[in-house]
């Protein structure tokens, strides 16, 4: 019996020593080097919200100590984790562990970069009205000052570009759909945001780099910049975005901007006509001469704009460095961000008009991003014969924008910025310049309106309303693309193109919708067959595509569709796809594309590539 109580003891002694060795090889394994990864992975955060905290406050020289703590404790974490760094062996948690790693490299290089930054911009600060010490000023003050001193700034961000390039790959990887996601904690979500804008820095990084060196030349330093604003009105839309009503010029010299000149665009050319009409204008539009205000012809907007400056060129006028254009769903979306604005001697009472839009008839004298797309078409057609409130509707309204533009708080710049940004790149806003570097520039990021040269399919349907009112406010737009792919590898596309007018007949928005359609495809495509259109399809080649053409009416109330059929010059491989363009102007059409039968939708608001699987 002793002896079994004996081997019983050590049995226990035993199982309780081995119990004992692995709590402790778990707390040394695991529980502490968790636990202090916790603990410095809190210290991080409080310095990062520290930080944030400063950068708000415009406190650098606190933010700049504060940046310094957070490379510290990212170095610490990064030790800590070293700790554990045997879990990236296991299937499930390496994911984490290599996440882990690659978020602490990039944070330290963005710390190291960021810390620098500070050091070199400490100086400038008091002058752009940053930091203690600052000197006051608007919004176009510091802006005037910031241009000024760029090229002095110039090494310093050329320096954070580079640490930018060597940090994104690190963020590129990570692992997003690996981890949970609630309402109070969407870490997925973050993280898959966070690839996302990496993804598209990274392919902004270059242009960044010509951009900080154009831009004190295309804000006025050291010589001063005049450019010219035009106004499409996309609501009776032409090829470039819209009929041209009204322009207005910015002048800005060493960033100091200027508006000045707001005009209707009949004021400065009625009736000159220095090159001769397109056969489309003609026959629909019945004039024989082609006025500069029809001269944004071209689907090519660089094609359009140097058109339209050789004939304000001719008449004399200023000269100009460069045209802008917008839209009213560019000036709706600033709306969106700026707020309301109130212009005095602009409170029509609209309840007069059973056919305008609701929310048309809400605000008095107060524009907002509801109601100033049917206002801004009310004083372009309804006000037709009185010219003085037609040109200073849209200039007062500019002036007024730019104004709160230049007083917005900082918390409002990022939003503002990004909406700007998604109207170019969804064409509400174009640019076109005569300095060839900036033009070059504008054209990497899509910001003109060119038509662009690619190796497989291609589409872009393009209309030009012609004395069709504003018929375009009513205008919904599908097109359906079908591909059949014959065993040789040809493709027969047919492409459908609905039109639908949504709105009654008032008799001055909205009447029957007239379009001049072009359909432009990949050069050498032939033509098989055309049905739906009201005159006889022409072929023809421009811009480096093959061009189908046509005319339709859409009655109010009604729609209609006309159809393509065509093969194309190439014939189907695996890697083949097709760049869809959008046409400036347009809010919005729906897609489809159905290749052998496998069909997907979408609705375009940009430029488009798809890849093309059968």
């Amino acid at each position: 019996m002793f002896r079994i109580y004996a081997e019983n003891k050590w049995r226990i002694v035993l199982v309780l020593g081995v119990i004992i060795t692995m709590q402790l090889c778990l707390y040394v394994l695991f529980i502490k080097p968790i636990r202090d990864i916790a603990y410095t992975a809190g210290e991080l955060y409080g310095e990062v919200l520290a930080f944030r905290s400063t950068i708000s406050s415009n406190d650098l020289s606190s933010a700049e100590t504060h940046m310094s703590s957070i490379k510290l404790r990212l170095e610490d974490l990064r030790v800590r984790l070293n700790k554990i760094r045997y879990v990236r062996h296991f299937p499930y948690l390496s994911g984490y562990y290599e996440d882990s790693q690659n978020l602490i490299q990039a944070g330290i290089i963005f710390s190291n970069s960021a810390e620098d930054f500070l050091v070199d911009f400490l100086p400038f600060a008091p002058v752009v009205g940053i930091g203690s010490g600052s000197e006051t000023g608007t919004s176009d003050q510091k802006l005037q000052q910031l241009v000024t001193l760029a090229p002095q700034l110039l090494p310093t961000i050329d320096r954070s570009i580079d640490d930018l390039e060597k940090a994104l790959p690190y963020l590129l990887n990570l692992h997003w759909e690996l981890y949970p996601n609630t309402s109070e904690y969407p870490i997925r979500d973050t993280l898959h945001k966070v690839v996302d804008v990496s993804t598209v820095a990274q392919s902004y990084l270059s242009e960044a780099r010509t951009f900080l060196k154009v831009f004190p030349s295309m804000f006025g330093e050291p010589s001063t910049k005049k450019y010219l604003v035009l106004f499409q009105n996309d609501k009776e839309i032409r090829p470039t975005g819209g009929f041209i009503t009204s322009y207005t010029t910015l002048t800005i010299d060493s960033g100091k901007i200027t508006i000045e000149d707001a005009k209707n665009i009949y004021e400065v050319s009625k009736s000159e006509g220095f090159l001769p009409a397109p056969d489309p204008i003609k026959q629909y539009l019945k004039v024989t001469a082609w006025h500069m205000r029809d001269t944004n012809f071209s689907p090519d907007f660089k094609t359009s704009m140097d058109t339209f400056d050789s004939y304000w060129r001719q008449l004399g006028l200023t000269k100009i460095d460069g045209i802008i254009t917008l839209d009213t769903q560019f000036v709706a979306g600033l709306l969106k961000q700026l707020g309301p604005i109130e212009i005095a001697d602009y409170d029509n009472d609209f309840s007069a008009y059973p056919n305008v839009p609701a929310e048309c008839k809400q605000g008095g004298s107060t524009f907002t991003s509801d109601n100033v797309v049917c206002r801004l078409e009310y004083y372009a057609q309804r006000l037709t014969n009185e010219q003085t409130t037609r040109k200073a509707v849209i200039g007062d309204l500019m002036e007024k924008m730019f104004d709160q533009l230049m007083t917005a708080p900082s918390n409002k710049w990022y939003p503002l910025i990004s909406e700007v940004l998604t109207e170019l790149s969804q064409k509400h806003m174009l640019t076109y310049f005569k300095d060839q570097d900036v033009q070059d520039l504008g054209e990497r990021l899509n910001w003109t309106g060119r038509i662009q040269d690619t190796s497989g399919d291609y589409l872009h349907i393009n209309d030009a309303n012609l004395a069709g009112l504003k018929s375009d406010m009513y205008l919904k737009r599908s097109v359906d693309q079908r591909l059949d792919i014959a065993a040789d590898g040809s493709i027969t596309k047919t492409v459908a193109l609905t039109y639908e007018n949504t709105g009654a007949f008032d008799g001055w928005l909205n009447a029957t919708a007239r379009n001049y359609v072009r359909v432009y495809v990949p050069k050498g495509s032939k033509l098989i067959d055309v049905s739906g259109g009201e005159a006889k399809t022409t072929t023809h080649d421009d811009l480096g595509k093959t061009v189908f053409d046509n005319f339709i009416t859409v009655k109010p109330k009604s729609s209609t569709t006309i159809t393509f059929t065509y093969q194309i010059p190439m014939k189907y491989s695996d890697d083949m796809d097709i760049l869809i363009q959008k046409q400036p102007g347009i809010d919005r059409a729906y897609h489809s594309l159905d290749v052998n039968g496998q069909k997907q939708q979408f609705e375009l608001l940009t430029d488009l590539r798809l890849n093309i699987k059968k």
